[in-house]
């Protein structure tokens, strides 16, 4: 078992409800991370339920890489949650077209949606991750 680097978690965020974090080998499922928000009752790809009433993070463990830069994505969701930002849905990214050729498209539009791009701006400030940096250099330009 290896441990999560949270250095990030400021000070400033103790006041937030700590929401359910679930880390869950997942193999190929739809979503590989996500910010569940009350209310409600999510289901696991394991089949487990979870209550939703404190916010649900979920991650891949089948991506171990990426965990503590998703970490900090999701968290920067749960803070937006629960600080009345608004998440405002132009894209749904099950639409949108990941292939290789049409990444960048996709990308841009997907992170021009504000709470998403305020996430990405979070987690590439908190966490080193040479893939997402490269993904908002693409975006922002």
């Amino acid at each position: 078992m290896r441990s999560i680097d949270l250095h990030w978690l400021s000070k400033r965020d103790k006041w937030l409800i700590l929401p359910e974090l679930r880390i869950e080998h997942a193999g190929d499922v739809h979503r590989n991370y996500c910010y569940y928000y009350p209310p409600g009752v999510w289901t696991m790809p394991s089949g487990l339920e979870f209550d939703t009433q404190n916010g649900l993070i979920f991650i891949n463990a089948d991506y171990p890489a990426k965990i503590e830069s998703t970490m900090a994505h999701e968290w920067r969701h749960h803070y937006q949650h629960h600080s009345g930002m608004k998440s405002i849905h132009t894209y749904n990214p099950e639409l949108l077209d990941w292939s290789y050729e049409n990444y960048k498209d996709s990308a841009k539009k997907y992170f021009s949606m504000l709470h998403e791009r305020d996430a990405l701006l979070f987690q590439c400030k908190m966490v080193e991750d040479e893939g997402y940096s490269t993904v908002l250099d693409m975006v922002l330009n």
